[in-house]
């Protein structure tokens, strides 16, 4: 039987993202202001773990909503706001 790599490409991709969206954190480029800086590092972090399947999919949304209502990228009625058109119903339905 042989043994199973423990870290395999797709999860030292997903490690990468996460330091370089921490890296944009703590060090902002200038042209950025510390809400852009959080924004860009949720999304290369979130875009990076859909791209990967490194967790499930629906798991990877629920983390990008709760994240960003922790890092407090946007009020919640924007964050949530395409709850309320129809269009989402109709896709979703």
């Amino acid at each position: 039987m042989a043994i199973k790599p423990y870290l395999n490409f797709r999860h030292l991709i997903f490690i990468a993202a996460i330091a370089l969206g921490m890296s944009l954190l703590v060090f902002p480029p200038a042209s950025l202001t510390s809400q852009e800086s959080k924004a860009a590092t949720l999304v290369i972090i979130i875009m990076s773990a859909w791209a990967t399947g490194i967790f499930p999919e629906h798991l990877t949304a629920l983390f990008f909503f709760f994240f960003s209502m922790l890092f407090s990228v946007a009020p919640a009625h924007v964050i949530f706001s395409g709850f309320g058109t129809t269009t989402f119903w109709l896709v979703f339905g």
